[in-house]
C-alpha cells in the first residue's frame, strides 16, 4: 500500500480514522467479551 498519490491521500486519511474507530469498537467488545466470559466462568476468574 505504498502509493504517493495527492488525490487517494485524503481517502486514506479517512479510512485511517474509520479503521481506528472500528478498532476502538472491537476492543470495547473483547473487553465486554471478556467480562461476560469471566462472570460465566467464575470459577476461573482467580487464576486468569
Amino acid at each position: 500500500m505504498i502509493s504517493e498519490f495527492p488525490v487517494s491521500r485524503k481517502k486514506t486519511k479517512t479510512n485511517r480514522r474509520k479503521r481506528i474507530k472500528s478498532s476502538q469498537i472491537n476492543w470495547k467488545n473483547k473487553k465486554r467479551a471478556k467480562m461476560s466470559f469471566s462472570r460465566r466462568h467464575s470459577e476461573f476468574a482467580d487464576w486468569t
